[in-house]
């Protein structure tokens, strides 16, 4: 390769771009009217708030007992399905954009509650025993939950939240501490 090219090669990519103030003006008044700046940590009173919301509705999705298990039951179409979540929880609140368009529609703040929890389970009454212990991510559970303020009121949402309802808080057709414990060495 020719050495002035290879040179010009190198150098071009640092070369500042150079843009006329109107161009750069403009640019950024289009990016203020389409982004609101939010804080980026959760003070303590929003993380309150947003952690009561998310609570509420989980409190209408699912039951806690007692051991820290949330039991919930899964209903879409013909599928029914109880699942137990261990250790369910908000693992981490993210700021969410607001739009113009949201802004017309009241939404002044935008907060995502991020669901975590360490293990899971499942089954079908009637036609399936519980599934073991799994780590992985339950697809059809949400993952997060939204919270909106919208005329000074925060408003819950999670995707498929309407195909769950609380669950019994002892599961019908639960293992004996033989078998959780058969099933556990068997993974260890």
């Amino acid at each position: 390769m020719n050495r002035p090219i290879l040179l010009s090669l190198l150098i071009l990519p640092v070369l500042p771009i150079v843009v006329s103030d109107d161009i750069a003006s403009e640019v950024r008044q289009k990016v203020d009217a389409t982004t609101q700046v939010l804080p980026p940590v959760v003070h303590s009173g929003a993380k309150t708030e947003v952690l009561q919301a998310a609570s509420e509705l989980l409190n209408n999705t699912v039951n806690f007992r007692n051991d820290g298990v949330a039991v919930t039951n899964y209903r879409r179409g013909e599928i029914r399905s109880v699942l137990e979540f261990r250790d369910l929880t908000v693992r981490q609140i993210i700021h969410g954009s607001v739009s113009p368009t949201d802004l017309e529609r009241g939404i002044t703040r935008r907060l995502y509650a991020q669901l975590g929890y360490s293990s899971y389970r499942s089954c079908s009454p009637g036609k399936s025993p519980w599934s073991g212990w799994q780590t992985t991510f339950c697809s059809y559970f949400p993952s997060h939950i939204v919270i909106e303020e919208i005329d000074g009121e925060l408003r819950t949402s999670a995707e498929r939240i309407t195909h769950f309802t609380p669950g019994a808080t002892t599961p019908a057709n639960a293992l004996s501490v033989a078998q959780m414990d058969a099933r556990l060495i068997a993974r260890n």
